[in-house]
């Protein structure tokens, strides 16, 4: 399995719905080349942009709706393409003194735990539901680079 996060550069920098999805269509397709399909790629949901202290109020109203905006693509394109799931974010304790880093905008290791573990939580619930699916032995052992900071267009080139 391959678990996909992408989508909160990309709100901050308005990408269009439609090309958000299509790149991220592109990375899936990219990954399943790469990996040999039927690969399963895990979609992570976009949290809650809505909610980031570190944003001013109409800001953070703006930019929320269009994650959540983004965040549908993603269901969108998880529900048309078989072994593709979206992971819900669901709710993150962002309200949490320790959540975010010091600058109030990416989570700290407090948040990255509880996000980690909620992931967990959802792979775990994806992987009973599509068991059983046959995955070639040495996709598990080869390592490519992660994307930090990158749009889904950045990543799928990558």
């Amino acid at each position: 399995m391959v678990l996909v996060v992408v989508g909160v550069n990309d709100a901050v920098r308005l990408r269009r719905p439609g090309r958000f999805r299509r790149d991220v269509e592109h990375l899936v397709a990219v990954i399943r080349r790469r990996l040999g399909a039927p690969i399963p790629v895990l979609l992570a949901g976009l949290p809650p942009v809505h909610r980031f202290p570190a944003l001013p109020a109409p800001v953070r109203l703006l930019l929320g709706t269009h994650a959540r905006r983004l965040d549908r693509q993603l269901t969108r394109l998880a529900r048309r393409d078989t072994g593709v799931f979206h992971l819900p974010v669901g709710h993150l304790p962002i309200e949490r003194d320790d959540f975010f880093a010091s600058d109030r905008f990416h989570p700290g290791p407090a948040g990255y735990r509880v996000w980690g573990r909620t992931l967990g939580a959802q792979t775990a619930t994806t992987v009973d539901a599509v068991l059983p699916m046959t995955v070639e032995p040495n996709v598990a052992s080869q390592r490519d680079g992660h994307t930090r900071g990158a749009t889904a267009e950045e990543a799928g080139r990558r």
